[in-house]
């Protein structure tokens, strides 16, 4: 009987810190939110170029890498980029295109800065005109 009790006993401690699941770990998160969607509207003008490649450069290299958010502009010149990147200060990137006024292909590089904060979630309002004053030689 004696080691009967004394099976119960051992077989409750076990149950009880199976129960508990170990881990020890806290409830609470430290993991930081990934930072809000922002819109990013705008015109590349040099006579509109359509079909140029926008991009913001996250890493301020001056070029559109694989991992950045692009789009392409439209007939117009117009483009809206949606970005999910923290607050600071970028530069949007257009590369390449037709000229909508020549027809011919555009093969330079422009880019204009942006600031992106919390104050101006979404920049539908603020029209960022790139044009080849903004004009960067390769």
């Amino acid at each position: 009987m004696k080691k009967f009790l004394e099976f119960i006993k051992i077989s409750l401690i076990i149950i009880f810190l199976t129960a508990c699941g170990g881990g020890g770990g806290d409830s609470s998160s430290s993991t930081t939110p990934p930072p809000p969607s922002k819109n990013i509207s705008g015109t590349i003008v040099d006579g509109y170029i359509k079909d140029a490649k926008i991009c913001l450069d996250i890493n301020n290299n001056s070029q559109c890498d694989d991992n950045e958010p692009y789009t392409i502009s439209d007939e117009n010149g117009n483009y809206t980029l949606s970005v999910t990147a923290n607050n600071g200060e970028y530069k949007i990137i257009s590369v390449g295109g037709v000229d909508m006024a020549t027809r011919e292909v555009f093969d330079g590089v422009m880019e204009e800065r942006v600031t992106l904060s919390d104050d101006n979630t979404y920049y539908k309002h603020n029209n960022y005109t790139i044009n080849n004053s903004s004009f960067k030689n390769l």
